[in-house]
């Protein structure tokens, strides 16, 4: 039987490969072979799927536009990323990230649909998607899906006006309101049923620097904590799986204050690397090291310094009372020559 735990097929049975598994290819009856099934999810229906959960989603590619590379952090090697807009029926939109030969010699000027098989749900900017290494990515697919939807754009979805998930912030709201932190303790954040988004300008007055890494699940498709065993292997309780190495993942707190109270915010990796100036490797080293003086000198020169943050907030439970907690979604440096101008 299938662990539905570590897959997203809807079969209720799984394969296995041992090391003694053979694997030979069949040039007979090929005809007779089921093609790619999909589950489509409607991008209406992301707002209310989970984080992190592995979805099919077709859509026609309304944006395309130019590529652009990135640093990975566990190899230090550029890797190519194309974001592209995608719209349904339901008249919602949201941005997927493609990565690598795919986002190199990917067309979207002619609006294709493009229907992608096991992306992953983030709420980085909203909702966004974000493809896999098992993501199966397919151009105009000749399914009846794909022809309705391309129907439906040429004769009326191309002139209709659409709404971004990856710009909703909150309920609807296509932009956050911008609060200090006492409107935001007056305010009845985060007690609904989903979380809410504010942006707000703060300096960072303290770094708690303690646990800052943890040893994450090298796989690139996972980011949970890894336990090391007596063989010196790390093992991944999500994956199911043992690895000889692991990589490193930030996360801590921060104090962040403005003129009239402060709050405490969760920091990610991303959100640690705008912070800190280095990678999470770089920290887990220093602290391998027992470099204090290095680590010491990272962590003091992220303080005091002035952010735009997008922040989200939800109320939690811990020891059966009930708190507010808020976690930092993207940030940037204050520009004050932007800031300061006048419309």
């Amino acid at each position: 039987p299938a662990n539905k735990q570590y897959t997203s097929c809807n079969n209720d049975y799984e394969l296995m490969f041992s090391n003694d598994t053979m694997v030979e290819e069949c040039f007979e009856g090929g005809s007779e072979l089921p093609s790619l099934s999909f589950n489509f999810v409607p991008i209406s229906d992301l707002e209310q799927t989970p984080k992190d959960n592995v979805v099919d989603v077709i859509g026609v590619c309304a944006n395309c536009p130019d590529i652009s590379t990135v640093i990975t952090r566990t190899t230090n090697k550029k890797l190519s990323k194309r974001d592209i807009t995608l719209l349904d029926k339901s008249g919602k939109s949201v941005q997927c990230t493609i990565w690598g030969t795919e986002a190199e010699g990917f067309d979207g000027s002619q609006h294709p649909v493009v229907a992608l098989k096991g992306v992953r749900v983030s709420e980085f900017n909203g909702v966004t998607l974000s493809a896999i290494n098992s993501t199966m990515l397919c151009l105009n697919p000749d399914i009846p899906e794909a022809h309705h939807l391309k129907g439906w754009y040429d004769n009326y979805g191309k002139d209709q006006q659409s709404t971004s998930l990856s710009t909703q912030m909150s309920f609807g709201s296509s932009q956050a309101p911008f609060l200090t932190f006492q409107q935001v303790k007056a305010a009845d954040i985060g007690r609904k049923e989903k979380p809410d988004y504010f942006n707000c300008k703060g300096t960072i007055t303290y770094l708690r620097k303690e646990n800052i890494v943890y040893k994450a699940c090298p796989s690139s498709d996972c980011n949970k904590k890894v336990s090391e065993d007596n063989s010196g292997r790390y093992h991944c309780e999500k994956c199911g799986q043992s690895y000889s190495d692991f990589k490193y993942r930030m996360i801590f707190k921060i104090s962040v204050s403005d003129y009239g109270d402060n709050i405490w915010l969760d920091c990610f990796n991303e959100a640690g690397v705008v912070i800190l100036g280095v990678d999470a490797q770089q920290i887990g080293e220093a602290k391998e090291k027992d470099d204090t003086t290095q680590f010491d000198q990272i962590i003091d020169e992220a303080n005091f310094k002035d952010y735009i943050l997008k922040v989200r907030a939800k109320m939690d439970t811990y020891n059966d009372e009930q708190r507010l907690r808020c976690s930092c979604v993207t940030l940037s440096p204050v520009n004050y020559a932007q800031e300061t101008k006048t419309s």
